[in-house]
């Protein structure tokens, strides 16, 4: 017999980004968890749909008070992560691209030293 889930709203969200990581860091603690808006509704599938925010992390109702305590922890650390994403990529842009011109620009002289002994 599969227990059916009570689903409880423990936070909501504008960000959609920020709603969809806080949830995928409750499933990895292995809780079940669910992401929809204000009066979603649960399709076939049982996919639910994310329509306008607000976006509310739904839940089973016995998991609550466990997640509601850390749950500040999640959230400051999810933002930590994506603010060392975006330094990071604004970080690596540079190099790449300069390593990109000064690689084409070694091709270039290296066949250019060629065609002159040619």
């Amino acid at each position: 017999m599969v227990l059916q889930a009570t689903w409880c709203e423990l936070c909501r969200f504008d960000d959609l980004v920020l709603a969809r990581a806080v949830a995928t860091s409750i499933a990895s603690m292995e809780f079940d968890v669910r992401l929809c808006a204000i009066g979603c509704t649960t399709r076939p599938d049982d996919e639910p749909d994310h329509g306008r925010p607000p976006y509310v992390v739904q839940v089973d109702n016995v998991d609550v008070p466990g997640l509601a305590a850390v749950l500040d922890e999640i959230i400051d650390e999810q933002r930590e992560f994506d603010r060392m994403l975006a330094d990071r990529s604004r970080n690596v842009r540079p190099i790449r691209i300069m390593t990109v011109v000064t690689l084409t620009g070694a091709a270039e002289l290296a066949l250019l030293l060629a065609l002159m002994d040619w």
